[in-house]
């Protein structure tokens, strides 16, 4: 599932207070995701991106019918898929 999380200015405003350094990439212990694509985005500008939050899920302790234990490979299937789709709409 991928879900366009809401990066809004009172976000991008606690990324860019910081009292020693320029951005602060950990403004608080809520919406770490959030924050941390507020935090990408400040070095982004303009151009497109995209920040893929796989903390949870990127390892795990039991195989499953997705793959075996370990890494998981988590968004690479849905990243595949979408070049796939954009390519073809060239």
């Amino acid at each position: 599932m991928i879900w366009q999380l809401p990066i809004t200015e009172k976000k991008k405003k606690r990324v860019r207070n910081s009292k020693m350094a320029d951005l602060n990439n950990s403004p608080g212990r809520d919406g770490h995701a959030i924050m941390a694509g507020a935090f990408i985005g400040e070095f982004a500008e303009e151009t497109p991106w995209v920040h893929l939050d796989i903390a949870g899920t990127a390892t795990t302790e039991k195989p499953s019918c997705f793959g075996p234990t370990g890494a998981t490979g988590v968004m690479v299937r849905s990243l595949a898929t979408f070049v796939e789709r954009f390519e073809g709409k060239k």
